[in-house]
């Protein structure tokens, strides 16, 4: 089953509702996603949830679909709780899972399931690089990360696992062969996360 995963580093000063532009929330939120956050006790928290949500549904989105192309109104979130999302997207319905912490929001995103045990089993995994200072490379630390969550989830040295890219969406190998997992990778800020479905 295909994954997207979006995290959003609550710290980040790109995240920082002082340094959204006025018309930011009208540009990629529905008029009902708009009311929720101007309702929101936390609204700096709801709006990322949103986004967060609509970002991970556009990953996996991406990969049944490589002509797609973003556009954050189409995708229209219903917060079901503080930790699940229902999204839809054309005539497509996901599932969102929220993980949440003082700093960051990670939605992961499968295909809504039309019965009670898809058969796939949904990992997530988040890291903080807070004591590097931002002395990291984030496209570098979160594949060395997907390989080492990958690794001890398969009780192996992350050095078999490998994690490449074809058409923009990641794939994990193990020895020249694929494993039989669907992947997906996102960084922001002071962060990096996977997601993976087997």
């Amino acid at each position: 089953m295909p994954v997207g995963n979006d995290l959003v580093d609550l710290l980040d000063p790109q995240a920082d509702p002082r340094s959204i532009h006025q018309r930011f929330d009208s540009r990629v939120l529905t008029a009902e996603e708009n009311r929720l956050v101007l309702s929101a006790l936390d609204p700096h928290r709801v709006r990322w949830m949103l986004w967060a949500a609509k970002e991970s549904a556009f990953k996996v989105v991406k990969k049944v679909d490589l002509s797609a192309v973003f556009h954050p109104k189409a995708f229209a979130v219903d917060l079901i709780a503080v930790n699940r999302a229902h999204v839809r997207y054309s005539e497509t319905d996901f599932e969102t899972v929220l993980y949440h912490s003082p700093k960051w929001i990670h939605a992961v995103t499968t295909l809504e399931s039309k019965s009670a045990n898809s058969g796939s089993r949904l990992h997530a995994r988040v890291l903080s690089l807070e004591s590097r200072n931002g002395q990291f490379d984030s496209s570098m630390e979160v594949r060395l990360f997907a390989r080492k969550a990958l690794g001890a989830w398969l009780g192996v040295s992350w050095m078999d696992v490998e994690v490449v890219t074809k058409n923009k969406v990641p794939l994990a190998m193990r020895r020249g062969k694929h494993l039989e997992v669907d992947l997906s990778l996102s960084h922001d800020g002071n962060f990096v996360s996977c997601a993976w479905t087997d």
